[in-house]
């Protein structure tokens, strides 16, 4: 079984304290670990966090607590900052590290077991969740807006996929992170969700529309599935 890592600090400039909001009646940081903890290829699931009130959430639910330093806790530090410092501590011979985002509520258990069958069948290195991106695309700069119309084709013709990185869930292997500094390098694979799972929480007017798919969830006529 692997080890699951979930950041969470404390401080958040979109919503104050987002990851104790409630959401669908359970603070958001739960929903994650809960995640973890029914996903049958998931052992420890530690939270990383800055926070003593997440901390209490987090023991709570039967998670381990990580505390973050304040440097990986701060506003400009990147994510591989408090995934090296627990995983070079706490885990460095793991096989793989799970790390889930708290932002990503309505994603499954489901999900993440066949992640990692995925993985682990592909012999990859590293892992990303991803949505199918539908329809046209343009690339807004500064200076201009711009779409690529000579290779416009419709959707069932073209030989490829745009992919939307969802940031729900990633694998990894130690050594990705703890030589290159990144959470994907090596062999990189996608593991992919459907976009009704795929939304995350970053701004107040996200939770409504997150408890409405929840709700859907629930209604046994409404189903979604790994494409």
């Amino acid at each position: 079984m692997i080890p699951c890592v979930i950041p969470a600090r404390g401080g958040s400039k979109g919503i104050p304290g987002k990851n104790m909001v409630p959401v669908g009646g359970k603070p958001l940081i739960v929903w994650s670990i809960e995640h973890a903890q029914q996903a049958q290829c998931v052992g420890t699931v530690c939270v990383a966090t800055d926070c003593e009130p997440i901390a209490n959430i987090a023991e709570q639910h039967d998670a381990k607590v990580f505390w973050r330093s304040a440097e990986s806790a701060s506003d400009n530090a990147p994510t591989e900052q408090v995934l090296t410092e627990i995983v070079s501590m706490w885990f460095p011979n793991a096989a793989v590290i799970l790390f889930l985002q708290a932002t990503s509520p309505i994603r499954q258990p489901y999900d993440i077991d066949r992640a990692y069958h995925r993985f682990m069948a592909s012999g990859a290195d590293s892992l990303f969740s991803a949505c199918q991106v539908h329809g046209y695309t343009w690339m807004r700069t500064p200076d201009r807006l711009q779409a690529e119309y000579a290779t416009r084709q419709p959707r069932q013709q073209v030989g490829y996929q745009r992919l939307e990185e969802n940031g729900s869930l990633y694998l990894f292997r130690p050594d990705v992170l703890l030589q290159t500094g990144q959470r994907l390098g090596g062999r990189i694979v996608e593991y992919e969700m459907h976009p009704l799972d795929s939304f995350q929480i970053d701004e107040p007017e996200d939770i409504p529309l997150i408890e409405n798919l929840m709700t859907l969830r629930n209604d046994h006529s409404y189903t979604t599935h790994t494409i």
